[in-house]
């Protein structure tokens, strides 16, 4: 855990020069030890995770289990659609804008799966 202290210090003092500042509130940590002693970085406690939504999809520690991934990507994929039902299902709107209607769906849903 000290070498992992060092190099989110080393990251904070190369961002600092950078003109860049680190929001210590929003990072996380996430390790496949058992070591969860508390981190502190420039006074701020960074919480240890299990899980982690990174670019719109869940990273976990135990890759055991993607069910729950998916049924969140589908969830997401629903919310997308029904977002957009009103504008699909209007007579008045032509089909071009239904496509691009399901445009938006379909990258939502399958964002981030693998093959």
């Amino acid at each position: 855990m000290e070498q992992l202290r060092i190099m989110i210090s080393d990251l904070e003092k190369t961002s600092l020069e950078k003109v860049l500042k680190m929001n210590l509130e929003k990072t996380k940590i996430m390790t496949n030890t058992v070591d969860r002693s508390v981190t502190t970085i420039g006074g701020t406690n960074i919480e240890h995770v299990q899980e982690y939504i990174y670019l719109g999809q869940a990273i976990r520690a135990d890759k055991s289990n993607q069910t729950e991934e998916k049924t969140r990507r589908i969830r997401m994929g629903h919310v997308a659609f029904r977002k957009l039902l009103y504008t699909i299902k209007n007579q008045k709107n032509t089909f071009k804008i239904k496509n691009e209607g399901n445009a938006c769906v379909l990258p939502v849903l399958t964002y981030g799966v693998q093959t």
